[in-house]
């Protein structure tokens, strides 16, 4: 059975049999009615299409209350490394190749179910599965360059490299299955690596998650809100368009004060942690269960919050960018601030930062690490001796200081724009 054929899209409009799934789905004990006595889909949720918001999709079929119980898939519909505990021969195969990782294993194990075509218990859901994806394992070289972006290229490079190394790996085992053919591809291990790279759910019993029929059907929603107008009217971007003499304003509008970094910092986080995921797996019940992630009218999406992640992150695990992620960031080196050597920068206050985190936030502020460095490093040298705990604390050694910082920053930023050989206007184009 041709690989593609056995994970066709099934209906017409939107490549999936609706009707077809959901029967299934109810032989498997999935429902969005928990307080029914048999499982019942279409009370909560419907399957729906989003063209300008994610494709296929869920979406209300009534009033929905943040907290609310909205889906529970049980534990003999979900497709995880544990499905198989009872399958001696695998067993016996994975005795000979102990070094695989649970992701390895999940993604030799979807290759075999899909090579089952209809003897596999799975089989309808399998087949609603995309034929292809836009996660970096599948990227091709011209892809890849086409990113433009250093840290994104590099990325890309190591996901399909990393790929093709964990194939190799595999094949053994793939061959101790019983998989032939186009099952045992390097093309067929990169869908199967994308399925289970973009689609699984967290799990506590294995690191590679579990694939969640229905459940998958979630699209994304980050975590926090982004308020562009607030962005526009508060950023720190906006301190690289002030003159270095028109200091008046910058204290006028507070945008330097070392407390509002502080509480920034300090706490920036502590508002997404309540929100990092909508569901999980519930021990008692032996479901993954769904919650609202907030209060929804009949006829909205339900999105689900998979976790924290920048657009580079989103491109590489789930083959999607949002176009406008509040979790997004950019990395900054310091060697591309003009004259930046190490050196003026003494080892003890240098090594007091985490050099992993030199980024800028997607409305502007730089991280705190990145912030400290620069302040230290156009600081006068008399300055950054006695004052350069302020900055490793988070504040500000002057309003000049921070000036200069911001204009470096802008014109840095200018600089690397500069260098790509498209803007953003004809990427869109």
């Amino acid at each position: 059975m041709p690989l593609l054929n056995a994970t066709r899209e099934c209906r017409q409009a939107t490549g999936m049999d609706e009707a077809e799934l959901l029967t299934w789905a109810l032989s498997n004990g999935i429902t969005d009615t928990p307080s029914a006595t048999t499982p019942y889909i279409g009370h909560s949720l419907t399957i729906a299409t989003f063209p300008q918001a994610g494709g296929r999709g869920l979406a209300a079929t009534r009033d929905l209350k943040e907290g609310e119980l909205i889906l529970m898939v049980p534990q003999i519909a979900l497709l995880n490394v544990d499905s198989f505990n009872e399958d001696t021969h695998l067993k016996t195969a994975l005795q000979l190749l102990p070094h695989l990782s649970s992701f390895q294993i999940l993604v030799a194990l979807l290759l075999r179910e899909v090579g089952k075509g209809p003897l596999s218990r799975w089989f309808v859901y399998l087949k609603t599965l995309p034929r292809s994806y836009h996660t970096f394992a599948q990227f091709s070289k011209f892809q890849i360059q086409a990113l433009q972006a250093e840290d994104a290229v590099w990325t890309a490079e190591h996901a399909v490299s990393t790929a093709h190394n964990e194939w190799m790996e595999t094949k053994p085992f793939l061959e101790n299955l019983g998989l032939k053919g186009r099952f045992v591809t390097f093309k067929a291990w990169q869908w199967a690596c994308s399925t289970v790279s973009s689609r699984t759910l967290h799990v506590s019993w294995s690191s590679a998650g579990t694939l969640c029929p229905v459940g998958d059907l979630f699209n994304y929603a980050p975590p926090g809100d982004i308020d562009v107008e607030g962005i526009k009217a508060t950023s720190y971007c906006n301190l690289s368009d002030t003159h270095v003499e028109n200091l008046s304003l910058v204290e006028e509008r507070g945008m330097v004060e070392g407390s509002e970094l502080d509480l920034y910092e300090a706490g920036g986080d502590l508002h997404f942690t309540d929100r990092l995921t909508d569901g999980g797996y519930d021990m008692n019940s032996c479901s993954y269960c769904f919650y609202a992630r907030e209060d929804y009218k009949k006829g909205d999406q339900v999105l689900l919050c998979y976790g924290l992640y920048t657009n580079l992150e989103l491109l590489e695990h789930y083959g999607f960018i949002l176009p406008c992620n509040p979790n997004d960031k950019v990395f900054v080196r310091l060697e591309n601030f003009s004259g930046f050597t190490s050196t003026l920068l003494s080892e003890q206050l240098a090594g007091s930062i985490k050099h992993g985190s030199m980024h800028i936030e997607v409305d502007g502020r730089p991280s705190f690490q990145l912030l400290a460095l620069l302040r230290l490093y156009f600081a006068p040298g008399d300055v950054r001796h006695h004052k350069g705990h302020l900055a490793l604390s988070g504040q500000q050694l002057s309003i000049e200081n921070d000036l200069i910082v911001y204009q470096q920053l802008k014109e840095t930023c200018s600089t690397l724009l500069k260098r790509f050989p498209s803007t953003m206007l004809m990427d869109s184009a």
